[in-house]
């Protein structure tokens, strides 16, 4: 699960090198001559913190852009470990078809970077296969003194696996009453006390979420409900990518049709779920794609709750399971070529990190593709490498109250400051962004040394007296700030 990541220069995930600025600023720890100036930074216990507390300790002997890579890359191996601990569980043994479910832990929230939920949603799988199976076992208060640690825990990587994990245990303790005959008035209590070492993280977000004002819309969008499910694999090939959704969804319907038999605690678990996927908003409380973040898992849980009837015949579950192994084997190796292909393109706008001084204050404004595609450059906070790699100041940064704990310090007003400032459209492009030419116009150049132009070609590049060409390539440019003389 990790080899796409393995031979590829750097991790090309959309949003992964905004991530890598924030782990460097938090890693210096005041070393640096300038990233104090730009930023302010103090820890807090927050529930976005995942793979920060991973790389910052990590980085100090292997740097941030290694150290990115090893915690990175282990994230999909985590969650096929958590996807099959979960199928076993409740199976006795790995089914056949199990494997299905694996590429989806390279899905397309965790391609978009996001990967602090994706690290939390892998901790998830495993902390819930570990609860199925202290409880065969028959090791419930071992399980509520460890859920009492780790609840917390998978809460501090991202407050949205915790809330899955709670979905998952509840499936397995509502199945657990019920099939222990409890009578109905005993159900609640018996469910409550089951489940109560994961209330600790509750205490903490009335303390965290007080008084944040964030925005939640797109309640009930059921057509993009279905294209997150159809986008679950989302890479590079639409054809390839989308074909393989639909094979799973088909096959996911023919097992529920009655060709496969259906766990029933997993396939409870499925059921919340699905209806909490189908009430989820487009943002939840400042959560960007909360409904598209749950789409792999949706499918991946539908797929694990599936073993063969037993009247099937030996012949035709190793047919099952030798499938399955091909279709992983085949996602594998997509998004290995994929990976190697936007590392190559993300390498390739490179170059001009090199001219910029140390500590310099960039003004970075990228350009996509007008039209908007399947797949595309993922250069949105390509400019955060400069604060890796130059201790610069860019203007991708996330600092939103409450979810980042990254602040500016320059004076620099909001919309020009941080994310999504850096970006923009070109002339003739229909995309909602700010036009290239009105960002060059009104940013606030006392503020900055440097404009940083990326996929943004010659032709549409801007020509004012003030900016002085220092490097330029087919499709990036690099130009100093002149300044009046000072006496």
């Amino acid at each position: 699960m990790a080899v796409p990541f393995v031979a590829t220069p750097l991790v090309p995930l959309f949003d992964l090198p905004g991530h890598m600025g924030r782990f460097h600023i938090e890693a210096d720890g005041g070393r640096s001559l300038y990233l104090h100036r730009w930023w302010d930074f103090h820890w807090a216990l927050i529930g976005n913190l995942g793979v920060d507390l991973l790389v910052v300790p990590l980085s100090h002997g292997l740097g941030i852009e290694q150290a990115t890579r090893i915690v990175v890359a282990a994230i999909p191996v985590l969650t096929a470990a958590g996807f099959l601990f979960v199928a076993r569980e409740r199976h006795g043994t790995l089914p056949p078809t199990a494997a299905l479910a694996l590429p989806l832990a390279l899905g397309y929230p965790f391609q978009f970077g996001f990967v602090n939920f994706a690290l939390a949603m892998a901790m998830a799988f495993l902390a819930f296969g570990l609860w199925l199976r202290l409880e065969r076992l028959g090791q419930t208060r071992l399980r509520f003194a460890l859920f009492l640690v780790i609840a917390p825990i998978v809460w501090i990587a991202h407050v949205f696996g915790w809330a899955v994990l709670c979905i998952l245990c509840f499936a397995a303790a509502l199945h657990e009453a019920v099939e222990t005959r409890q009578s109905l008035l005993a159900v609640p209590g018996r469910i409550a006390l089951r489940c109560l070492p994961l209330c600790i993280p509750i205490l903490i977000m009335l303390l965290w979420r007080s008084g944040l004002q964030a925005e939640t819309q797109g309640f009930f969008d059921m057509r993009a409900k279905l294209g997150w499910l159809l986008s679950a694999l989302r890479d590079h090939w639409k054809g390839l990518d989308g074909d393989s959704v639909e094979a799973l969804l088909a096959f996911a319907v023919i097992g529920v049709a009655g060709f496969m038999r259906v766990d029933r605690v997993l396939g409870l678990a499925t059921l919340l779920l699905g209806i909490v996927y189908l009430a989820l908003p487009g943002t939840l409380v400042g959560l960007i794609y909360a409904d598209m973040r749950l789409a792999p898992y949706l499918i991946a849980m539908t797929l694990l709750s599936f073993s063969p009837r037993r009247w099937m015949p030996h012949w035709l579950n190793g047919t099952m399971a030798a499938v399955a192994l091909l279709f992983v084997l085949m996602r594998l190796t997509a998004t290995t070529i994929s990976s190697y292909h936007h590392a190559e393109d993300i390498r390739t706008h490179l170059a001009a990190i090199d001219h910029m001084p140390r500590g310099a204050r960039v003004y970075s404004l990228v350009a996509p593709p007008c039209e908007r595609g399947w797949d595309g450059p993922r250069l949105d906070h390509f400019p955060s490498l400069a604060i890796v790699r130059r201790d610069a100041f860019t203007n991708d940064q996330w600092t939103a109250e409450g979810a980042q704990l990254v602040r500016v310090r320059l004076p620099i007003p909001a919309d020009y400051a941080s994310t999504p400032s850096q970006i923009v459209r070109l002339d003739g492009c229909a995309r909602p962004e700010p036009l290239l030419s009105e960002r060059i116009a009104t940013f606030p150049r006392d503020q900055f040394d440097m404009v940083w132009l990326i996929n943004v070609p010659a032709r549409a590049r801007p020509t004012v007296p003030w900016l002085t060409l220092l490097w330029a390539d087919t499709d990036d440019a690099l130009y100093a700030i002149d300044r009046p003389s000072q006496p």
